[in-house]
């Protein structure tokens, strides 16, 4: 009787016990493992959220790189006006904001790293070197716009001096032009003579030649008169007029030339056909006037 009853005193006791043990052990594991499992799934899901965020980073890194080649390439080399330096700025700036816009992604990835209180290394020292790469590539664009700011102001320096050497230039052009206008009347001044021939009458009518000393008509000198009027004299330039055609028995030279200057040349007449002057600049030596006598 007492044996058939200790079974039943074990059930009963089991009973008690699990009620007031094994159940709420069970529940508080049961909720552990629940935990655990929600913990596990937000680490996973930061862990995705994280590969996510370093493949956009890596990506726009890259293309911020390749963005740089081609400023660099743009403006390596070339004049920039003022509408491309106005393009690279521009393009500069963009690349700007895409390093902002990934510097937030990490600051928001290593906030919500601590929050979560997980600790993953790998990571962690991910998070690192994107950032130090961000903060790199910060610099290299700061440094690549103030190389564009600089490299505009030397080309305005560079056009600035282009254009004070260009007017320096033509303000020597000028003057030299100024100076062979000058060298240029200087030369016709010097080129320029007068010229005039025919008898003694015609000459005399004119005030060129007058008579002079002598005695009843002999031995009197023909010379030029005192104060004549360069109107009665044709003006010729000595380096284009070295022929005067005469057409006459016999010419005088009545003013001072040097012999072998000139030459009078006769037809098959025998008359003075022409005067011929030989060598310009000796013939005029003396005297820019020159006055001949015909006679018939």
């Amino acid at each position: 009787m007492v044996a058939a009853a200790i079974p039943i005193l074990l059930i009963g006791a089991g009973v008690v016990y699990f009620t007031q043990v094994g159940q709420p052990k069970m529940e508080e594991l049961s909720k552990e493992k629940s935990e655990l499992k929600t913990r596990l799934n937000e680490r996973d899901s930061l862990i995705n959220e994280w590969v996510a965020t370093f493949n956009e980073v890596e990506e726009d890194l890259r293309k911020i790189r390749g963005k740089e080649q081609t400023i660099e390439y743009k403006f390596d080399g070339v004049e920039l006006g003022p509408d491309k330096k106005e393009e690279l700025l521009i393009e500069i700036e963009e690349i700007g904001k895409m390093l902002e816009r990934n510097q937030e992604k990490i600051r928001s990835l290593n906030q919500k790293l601590r929050s979560s209180g997980v600790r993953i290394n790998a990571l962690e020292d991910k998070i690192t070197n994107l950032q130090a790469t961000l903060s790199a590539r910060d610099s290299s664009i700061q440094a690549l716009e103030q190389v564009v700011k600089e490299k505009n102001h030397k080309i305005a320096d560079l056009n600035n001096e282009v254009t004070e050497m260009e007017y320096n230039l033509s303000e020597k052009e000028r003057r030299i032009q100024e100076k062979n206008q000058i060298i240029d009347n200087q030369n016709k001044m010097l080129e320029k003579a007068y010229l005039a021939y025919g008898t003694y009458q015609e000459l005399k009518e004119k005030g060129v030649l007058e008579k002079d000393g002598g005695f009843l008509w002999f031995g009197r000198n023909t010379r030029l008169q005192e104060d004549v009027s360069k109107e009665e004299f044709r003006e010729i330039n000595i380096m284009e007029k070295t022929m005067v055609p005469l057409n006459s028995k016999k010419v005088e030279l009545i003013t001072n030339h040097p012999k072998g200057s000139y030459e009078f040349v006769k037809d098959s007449t025998q008359q003075v056909a022409y005067l011929k002057i030989e060598d310009p600049l000796k013939f005029w030596e003396i005297t820019n006037y020159a006055v001949l006598e015909t006679k018939k």
